[in-house]
């Protein structure tokens, strides 16, 4: 789905609270990437499955979630800088019950 982005930071998280949430099969979206299709994102959002074999599920959690992979934060921790200068966005970040949440604002 993320096409192999070597830039690219994939996060451990838990749902700490879930309004609802919608599984749909990735492959359409990728599909839809490659071809442009509007059929595709219709078969995405009406939660089909790719083929009958195999899926590719993924959950959009509508929610609240939490990071919980303390490696790859501190790692975004030790980037805070670069990434400021580089994206012109400041981080911010607060520790609660040794859980870090980050966001980035304009």
């Amino acid at each position: 789905m993320f096409h192999h982005d070597p830039d690219l930071l994939i996060f451990k998280v838990k749902i700490a609270e879930a309004l609802n949430y919608t599984q749909v099969d990735s492959r359409w979206y990728d599909e839809y990437y490659d071809t442009r299709s509007r059929k595709s994102i219709k078969k995405y959002w009406t939660r089909q499955k790719y083929d009958e074999n195999t899926s590719s599920w993924e959950y959009l959690v509508d929610g609240l979630i939490t990071v919980d992979d303390p490696e790859r934060l501190a790692y975004l921790n030790s980037m805070e800088a670069e990434l400021e200068k580089e994206f012109k966005y400041k981080i911010s970040s607060s520790q609660e019950k040794e859980k870090w949440l980050f966001m980035a604002y304009n």
